[in-house]
């Protein structure tokens, strides 16, 4: 499992009910048991960026202790895609 224990939102510009937004996330590499994500909002019908995000989620265990290292499945996975740290 991997709960979400910190989340930042800096708004930009504002939208309005209807508007269709574009979300951009960039998985940012660390060697911490975390999963860290930042996002860029757009607003699709001018292109604006309306808002940017990170977000920070950590791994536990069935205990819901928090892992000190990534979890295999992880580490595979970064190997897999060419990611190293």
């Amino acid at each position: 499992m991997a709960p979400v224990v910190n989340m930042q939102i800096d708004f930009k510009k504002q939208v309005q009910y209807g508007d269709i937004l574009i979300v951009e996330t960039e998985f940012i590499n660390t060697m911490a048991a975390k999963i860290i994500f930042r996002f860029k909002i757009f607003r699709k019908s001018d292109n604006e960026l309306v808002a940017t995000a990170e977000s920070t989620q950590v791994f536990i265990d069935l205990n819901r202790e928090m892992l000190l290292y990534p979890p295999a499945f992880v580490l595979d996975w970064k190997k897999k895609v060419g990611l190293t740290g």
